[in-house]
């Protein structure tokens, strides 16, 4: 369920995949992927889960629009509050940074994201 908010969030900025993009697709574009997960404090009764997110924006060769789109995409899932069938409590972002993918030869933006929540 939280990568389906995730997926619509970040949809709304830019095309968005899971996990890689396919290849040869056109800028800009965001990557999402699972680092880590909780499901639940070992020691609360809550439902409460904590999932580390990586989050890649990719926008060619233009350096300020990618940084402009990492941006955005932070503040885009940093809500907290009900979301469907979610509530997210607190999100944490480190990022983003300056990485280079040699793969797709360009640079691109990334920030890790740790999303508390309940389904």
């Amino acid at each position: 369920m939280i990568e389906k908010y995730l997926h619509r969030e970040l949809s709304a900025l830019a095309a968005t995949y899971g996990g890689q993009a396919p290849p040869a697709c056109s800028t800009p574009y965001i990557v999402f992927k699972q680092v880590s997960g909780i499901d639940k404090a070992i020691d609360s009764d809550t439902d409460a889960m904590s999932d580390r997110w990586q989050i890649d924006v990719y926008a060619g060769k233009d350096y300020t629009a990618g940084r402009t789109l990492a941006k955005a995409a932070n503040v885009a899932l940093k809500k907290t509050g009900f979301h469907d069938q979610l509530c997210i409590y607190t999100v944490e972002i480190d990022g983003p940074e300056d990485l280079y993918d040699g793969q797709v030869e360009q640079h691109y933006q990334s920030s890790d994201l740790i999303i508390h929540y309940s389904e």
